[in-house]
């Protein structure tokens, strides 16, 4: 069928137009939201920078930390101290060690049961867990069969 009209060039070129401009408003609602979702990687990245420096810096203060404590417990740099409270170095041979009667000494600590080599008697998974789908539908297709279900 023709058409009875022919339409404006005006109408055409609005139609272009409006097509145009409905691309072009896609391709920067697209870059926005690119520009917007890159914007937040970018600054949690750096946050996530900054912790990380600022879990080192813990860290290498932590480990100066417990190095000054080693230093300051050892015996050459407690024993000062330790004399002028009063406490004197013996030797072995100068300590008498007194027995007491029911006096039990601690136990060492079990943390897990003891290693043993026990075969398991049972499979760890259920056969229904193992068994094929044409296995476990002929198994089932014959029980139902012995208790009288197709006839």
């Amino acid at each position: 069928m023709k058409q009875a009209y022919q339409q404006k060039p005006w109408r055409r070129q609005m139609k272009w137009v409006s097509r145009l401009l409905l691309i072009a408003f896609f391709v920067a609602l697209g870059s926005a939201i690119y520009l917007g979702l890159a914007g937040e990687v970018t600054a949690v990245s750096q946050q996530l920078r900054d912790l990380n420096r600022a879990k080192n810096d813990l860290q290498e203060r932590i480990a100066s930390h417990e190095s000054e404590l080693a230093r300051l417990c050892t015996a050459r740099a407690i024993q000062p101290k330790l004399e002028a409270l009063g406490y004197e170095h013996y030797s072995y041979e100068d300590v008498v060690y007194v027995g007491v009667a029911g006096y039990e000494p601690l136990r060492p600590v079990q943390l897990a049961p003891p290693a043993s080599e026990r075969n398991l008697t049972q499979p760890i998974l259920r056969s229904s867990y193992t068994q094929s789908l044409w296995d476990w539908l002929t198994g089932h297709a014959s029980s139902i069969s012995q208790l009288g279900g197709f006839q």
